[in-house]
This record gives C-alpha cells, sequence and structure tokens, in this order.
C-alpha cells in the first residue's frame, strides 16, 4: 500500500489550525443578578482584555453591543492568569427571552439565550408558573457532586419541559458552601467550571456558607466575584452583599448569612423593615429564607 506524505505546505497549513485551536479558548459565560430589565453577564479567561457581549432577540441577529470591564486577580499559589470579566446589560424588556455571545478576542462562547425575571407579582410562564432550581453544599473539588446536580437538573428539565432552561426556570439558588475554600483555584474550577451546564443560560445567586470564609482570599473572593449590593426592595437596602433581598414574580427571596456574626443586629433590623413592606405589598405572594445552616 502507497503511504500518503503531507507537502510542506500542507503541513504549514495543519500547524496554523493546531495554533489556532490551541490558542482560541471556549468560554461559558456564568449568569448573575438577573431583575426584569437587567442582568450582569460575567466570565474568566487567561488572556485579553476585551469584554464584549453581544446579543438581540434572535440567535442569528445579535445587533446590540456592550463593552465592560475585566479585572486581573493574583492569589497566592495560583500559577495562571485570571481574567475576570465583567457586562451588565440594562434597559432590557420583562419577562423576555435574548440570545447572546461574549467575546475577549480569540475566546468566545456559544449563542446562549437567557430570560429576563417577569415584573413584581407577575408568573414567568404562559400557563401562570414561576420555578426555581435550589441546590447546596457542592464545595467539594474532587467529587463530582455540583456538576452531578447540574447535570441532573438539566435532564429533569429535558424531560418535564419543552424549550430552552430558560424558558422554564426563572432562577437557580446555591444555597451556601460554592466552594470549599475562597481561592481563585476554587471558584474556577469548583464554582464557575462545575455550573457550566446551566450557567450560561439560568442566572445563579448564591447565600454565604462557612467555607466562603476559608482560603487564602476569603470572603474577598465572594465579593469581587458576585454583584449583589445592587439589590434593594422598596428602596430597602442591606447595603451588603452578606445579605440581601430578590423578588422575582410574586417571590421574595431574603438570601441572609449564618456566618458573619458582625451583622447579625444590621440583618436582623433589615428583615424587620423588608418583611413589614412585604406585608404591604400585594405583589409578594411568598417569602423565602435561605441561609446556610439553621440558626
Amino acid at each position: 500500500m502507497k503511504k500518503k506524505s503531507l507537502k510542506p505546505g500542507n503541513l504549514l497549513l495543519l500547524f496554523s489550525l493546531l495554533h489556532f485551536y490551541v490558542s482560541a479558548q471556549t468560554v461559558y459565560p456564568y449568569l448573575q443578578s438577573c431583575t426584569p430589565t437587567s442582568i450582569y453577564i460575567t466570565w474568566k479567561t487567561s488572556s485579553n482584555t476585551q469584554s464584549l457581549v453581544q446579543y438581540g432577540l434572535s440567535p442569528t441577529t445579535l445587533n446590540t453591543s456592550v463593552n465592560g470591564t475585566n479585572q486581573i486577580w493574583t492569589d497566592a499559589g495560583y500559577s495562571n492568569n485570571y481574567y475576570y470579566h465583567t457586562v451588565q446589560l440594562t434597559n432590557l424588556s420583562p419577562n423576555t427571552k435574548y440570545y447572546y455571545k461574549v467575546t475577549s478576542g480569540s475566546a468566545n462562547s456559544s449563542v446562549c439565550n437567557f430570560k429576563t425575571l417577569p415584573n413584581p407579582g407577575n408568573a414567568a410562564t404562559s400557563n401562570g408558573h414561576i420555578r426555581f432550581l435550589i441546590m447546596g453544599d457542592n464545595q467539594i473539588k474532587a467529587e463530582p457532586r455540583y456538576d452531578s446536580l447540574m447535570s441532573a437538573a438539566k435532564r429533569k428539565l429535558s424531560q418535564k419541559y419543552l424549550g430552552d432552561p430558560c424558558d422554564n426556570v426563572s432562577l437557580i439558588f446555591n444555597v451556601g458552601d460554592q466552594v470549599d475554600v475562597g481561592t481563585l483555584d476554587h471558584y474556577e474550577n469548583v464554582h464557575f467550571a462545575k455550573s457550566k451546564l446551566l450557567c450560561p443560560y439560568v442566572p445563579i445567586q448564591t447565600t454565604v456558607g462557612n467555607h466562603e470564609l476559608y482560603g487564602t482570599l476569603k470572603m474577598a473572593a465572594y465579593y469581587n466575584h458576585f454583584y449583589y449590593d445592587q439589590f434593594s426592595y422598596k428602596n430597602i437596602s442591606s447595603g451588603s452583599e452578606d445579605y440581601y433581598a430578590l423578588q422575582a414574580g410574586p417571590v421574595l427571596f431574603l438570601s441572609l448569612t449564618t456566618e458573619n456574626s458582625d451583622v447579625n443586629s444590621a440583618q436582623f433590623s433589615w428583615i424587620q423593615k423588608v418583611i413589614t413592606a412585604a406585608n404591604d405589598d400585594p405583589t409578594v405572594q411568598w417569602i423565602i429564607s435561605m441561609g446556610h445552616r439553621p440558626y
């Protein structure tokens, strides 16, 4: 049998293609802090300072572009580059499905989608429902714990409902211990990497657990990665990312800290104000409070 050989020109093309695939980087966006009219899209890369989101109402017409910001972080024992990109989309329509992709130089995502929250008091689906996924305590790096939960959740959604995940679930809540220690390695490889099956499509909210207080960066890593200080209910703001209120349709979520004793009195005073306001609010039918550990 005659052996085929590659000509020099073919070799050059092959090496060029290999270089392209090695240097290009697949990005998995992480959605968070969604409201009826806005959403934060974040992602991590190992290079390039470009933070670009293109979005629109059709997967083939991403006709609006928004540039965001990036931060370069370091951590003891973390030897790679850590570029954290943030783009906030604003002036969106409530309960509306959008398509988008993110770009940082040669690194980009596939075209993903999300749905904004409905207005206060309203349902998210045409048949009057609003649904949430709640999970937590998935901090172990070596075990397929969080990624197994995400895989099972996505599989169950496809079995029960038609359409994309965002058509049927409005939010994912993680109730603490997203990581085992507060380091860049764990946020990258435990929380973000293992949530990639759903985090580009459904916004994820988190609650402080005891393991967020450990590690080299401790709570600084939590504060840096998430955008919760924007939340307020009836102009009642916690002024803290340790605890916050988020209304999704007819449901008011209170994400509380059971770990930081320094904020206990302030948190309790804030809860009283929120509950008092919610009792007089006809758009709130349910109040769901979440804390990592029993009080």
